[in-house]
């Protein structure tokens, strides 16, 4: 086998200047294989090992004497340590240009023949790549098929896939809405309840939506079905709630204007910070701005030059736009896809013991994204599932066994749930009754700040001990906390004697509130205090809340496919809420098993690939010569896929 060099780095050294030899041409990097030690007993091999670096010595002799010392510091340059780049050679053996991703360790100069230099690389690949990428096409129908595909080169390669559909199959979740969830500059959420307010009266009417809103899903842009809660279907104000996580958000000035058409490279921003001292410096690395009607997805940062690398325009099938000079691009986190139109849809939780374990604690119904409400119709605290989002927070730090924190009615064994303290004194083993000291209390909190509090509850005292302190508290860091109102002594002993406080404003900059009774009870026998709220509502500081829009209605391709290589039996699982590509707009799934990603429309997508074996460290491979693929399918509709794969040589 016969290897001619061709280049490095983009550098050609093979030509009238330079003659380049690889010198050890048929070299393979070294295994370390694991084996686990055993006592008394032969080493038994673990089945796993790590590839040690492949060292690609070239040899390089200067051709031109008459300006050696000018081809010498271009080849210095070239071969500075630590370049890394690609060479490129040619294999006679199949007249097949193929590269290998390299990094220089040194370049050494021969003492006795000036004009011979040995540059020596390194390489972590055991095979060489391609240059070109073989392709092929694939229509698929109905419920799938199969595709013999021939493989050349001498060494297994990675399918690429790009799935583009334009015929759904019937009855599977027909239609879909883009939703618009921005994240606000400079506040972190963490991972918050969101309510999408939807007709689905409209769309029961139309036919397009079970009545029950089984069929009702939403998806993340990754590709997770989020757990979503349905309260009120088939009205003009259905709830849904879900869970997501909305960090901080970022806004950015444009410096560059943008055309209404065409593609562009880069967009570029004034360098300034926002009004949280964010920039984009601290930006995630690849994500989604939006301005007016456009998307637009990036994939990397360029932090000298203050711009965003553009890899699409107008993602998830959004409107371009003309974009002016200092126009406001804001970062969505999180693109949402809502779907439905499924008459066989199973209601989720039905299959699914633990969906509710992350369910909302609060009133689904009367609760929307400014306010929730906690009654009877809901809990405020779940001690078999303590983390539920809204849940309210524990802290406790009484002396004695009495005091307690409790969430049923009146501290009773059954009844309407709460968030109830007592403190009371209490008797100690050791000595006398003593006296209750400490705090209780129950807390929220919320990043974008609480405007005001509307409660209800009841108090009790079972002597004529009553505490300091009975009250709702504010705080803006939890540390220094503030009486909103604070309840004065009941009136009647062992009596519950009901409180109303509506519309309790919080102070501006208010992020947590609490029901606290503290810090003590003075000695009585069998003396202590009560005081449970049996209904809240928390209303949001709304001017910092995200923004959010429910986009129109698009016909959805419901991919739900098995691909496999029945060679060697690699599988995929994949499954996605596309969008029907049309004659003005293709839209497509990327299964790129070369470089390890899947992506919708250029956004990332990695949650819609399951392997069947998570080990396997490429997603589908491919041997040399003949593999059939296999696409399986509930409906596959109409699909058109894109093949293609480098081939390798060892």
């Amino acid at each position: 086998m016969l290897i001619i060099l061709e280049s490095f780095d983009g550098h050609d050294i093979n030509n009238a200047n330079y003659k380049s030899i690889y010198l050890t041409p048929n070299s393979l990097p070294a295994a370390n294989v694991v084996f686990i030690e055993e006592a008394m007993a032969d080493s038994v091999d673990a089945g796993t090992y790590t590839v040690e670096n492949r060292s690609v010595p070239i040899s390089i002799t200067i051709l031109v004497t008459a300006n050696r010392d000018a081809l010498v510091g271009q080849l210095k340059s070239w071969f500075r340590r630590g370049t890394e780049g690609l060479l490129k050679a040619t294999f006679r053996d199949e007249g097949v240009l193929y590269q290998l991703s390299c990094r220089v360790q040194n370049l050494i100069q021969d003492p006795d023949h000036p004009q011979h230099f040995t540059a020596m690389l390194v390489t972590g690949e055991t095979a060489w790549r391609s240059v070109s990428v073989e392709t092929d096409t694939w229509a698929v129908s109905g419920t799938g098929g199969t595709k013999a595909i021939t493989v050349h080169g001498d060494d297994e390669t990675r399918l690429i896939a790009s799935f583009t559909a334009t015929a759904a199959p019937s009855g599977i979740y027909l239609y879909q809405k883009l939703y618009r969830l921005v994240n606000v500059v400079g506040i972190d959420y963490g991972n918050r309840p969101w309510c999408i307010v939807m007709d689905t009266a409209a769309l029961v009417t139309a036919a397009k939506m079970r009545a029950d809103c089984y069929d009702l899903r939403i998806f993340n842009g990754s590709g997770n079905q989020l757990h979503r809660w349905v309260e009120d279907p088939n009205t003009d104000h259905t709830h849904i709630w879900f869970n997501v996580h909305i960090g901080p958000g970022y806004s950015l000035t444009l410096r560059t204007a943008i055309a209404d058409s065409g593609d562009i490279d880069y967009i570029e921003f004034a360098k300034q910070k926002d009004a949280s001292g964010l920039s984009i410096l601290s930006l995630p690395a690849s994500g989604v701005l939006y301005h007016g009607t456009e998307w637009i997805h990036y994939e990397s940062k360029d932090i000298v030059n203050y711009r965003l690398a553009v890899d699409q325009r107008g993602v998830f099938d959004t409107t371009l736009q003309a974009h002016s000079i200092d126009d406001e691009f804001l970062f969505i986190e999180t693109p949402l896809i809502v779907c439905y139109g499924n008459p066989a849809a199973e209601q989720p939780a039905a299959v699914d013991p633990n969906y509710n374990n992350r369910k909302p604690v609060f009133n689904l119904s009367a609760s929307d994204n400014n306010s929730w409400v906690y009654d009877a119709n809901s809990v405020f605290y779940d001690p078999l599932y303590p983390v539920r989002p809204g849940s309210w927070m524990k802290y406790i730090q009484c002396s004695g066994n009495v005091s307690k924190l409790f969430w049923i009615t009146q501290d009773g064994e059954s009844g309407a749930p709460v968030v109830g303290m007592k403190l009371g004194c209490w008797y100690s083993i050791a000595g006398p009754w003593l006296p209750a000291s400490g705090t209780l209390a129950w807390s929220l909190s919320s990043p974008g700040g609480i405007a005001e509090v509307s409660a209800a509850g009841h108090k009790y005292r079972s002597t004529v001990r009553w505490p300091a302190t009975a009250a709702l508290q504010r705080s803006a860091d939890k540390v220094n906390w503030y009486n909103v109102w604070n309840e004065a002594t009941p009136a009647s002993v062992s009596t519950w004697t009901a409180w109303n406080h509506a519309d309790a404003a919080m102070a501006s900059g208010t992020k947590h509130v609490r029901f606290c009774v503290s810090p003590s009870l003075a000695l009585l026998f069998n003396a202590y205090a009560s005081l449970q709220a049996t209904a809240v509502t928390v209303e949001f500081v709304t001017a910092n809340l995200p923004t959010s829009s429910l986009g129109a209605e698009k016909s959805n391709y419901a991919m739900d496919l098995d691909l496999v290589n029945n060679e060697n039996d690699d599988q995929v699982e994949l499954y996605y809420p596309m969008r029907l590509s049309t004659e003005y707009r293709v839209v497509s799934f990327l299964l790129d098993g070369e470089n390890y990603r899947a992506t919708y429309d250029k956004h990332g997508a990695h949650r819609a690939l399951l392997l069947d074996d998570e080990s396997r460290s490429v997603w589908l491979r491919l041997k040399p010569g003949t593999n059939e693929l296999e696409i399986t399918s509930p409906g596959a509709g109409t699909l058109a896929v894109a093949l293609s794969w480098y081939r390798r040589h060892l």
